[in-house]
């Protein structure tokens, strides 16, 4: 069976690989004992990084990768998740900072990926709808492949038709023949070129049909395994 026209494997192969990533630094995270703290977001990124065996841009450039080392960076560390900022110390400002700043660049290469993809996007768009595509052949051709189908439809047709009028044709010499009208295919002049004649008051043969009217009647004959008019 067939890919469903529109889906985007490439997509749902993204998503898998994602998953998996997710799926190996909730791993590393049940690795952890459960009171180990960081001082620094960077210890347990570059902690994390180390056991699922990728390098640390890998983690930041995808949000849900540093969302959930954030979370866990923060469970860690309670006093960090607290809305009364101005009872954190310098160094819990700084380790929280820290962490957002990791989320940030996250986002920003998001955003980065997301303007590219749709600056690309609007670039098509306008290409379609220029003359210049309408001229390049890829719309003007469409007509001219159903052209083609049609073209190759009529052609078989024509065919078919072609072998009904040569099969009563065939039926009839054979009638002919079996009636001893004689008429029926000769060979002219004892040569190797086949005629349509009337013999029937014997002696020379009466020619009815020339040889070139006759050649593709014989090509289907021949196509039948026949020879002349019997079966």
């Amino acid at each position: 069976m067939g890919v469903k026209k529109g889906t985007n494997n490439f997509k749902s192969f993204q998503q898998k690989r994602i998953q998996a990533k997710l799926d190996a630094i909730e791993e590393f995270i049940n690795y952890l004992p459960k009171r180990m703290k960081f001082d620094r977001f960077e210890d347990l990124l570059a902690e994390c990084a180390e056991h699922i065996g990728c390098s640390r841009t890998t983690i930041t450039r995808q949000e849900s990768y540093i969302a959930k080392l954030n979370d866990e960076f923060q469970k860690r560390n309670s006093y960090l998740s607290s809305d009364s900022a101005k009872h954190f110390s310098t160094n819990q400002l700084e380790r929280l900072i820290e962490a957002k700043d990791a989320e940030i660049v996250s986002l920003k290469g998001n955003l980065k990926r997301t303007s590219a993809d749709l600056k690309d996007a609007n670039a098509k768009i306008t290409y379609y709808k220029s003359d210049d595509y309408k001229q390049s052949g890829f719309v003007c051709n469409q007509p001219e492949v159903s052209d083609q189908i049609a073209e190759k439809k009529q052609k078989n047709n024509f065919k078919k038709e072609f072998e009904y009028t040569a099969h009563a044709f065939n039926l009839l010499l054979q009638y002919l023949e079996e009636q001893r009208f004689g008429i029926g295919l000769r060979n002219e002049n004892d040569s190797s070129k086949v005629i349509l004649a009337d013999d029937g008051l014997g002696g020379i043969p009466k020619k009815i049909s020339d040889s070139k009217y006759l050649t593709y009647f014989l090509k289907y004959l021949n196509k039948l395994g026949a020879k002349y008019g019997s079966k």
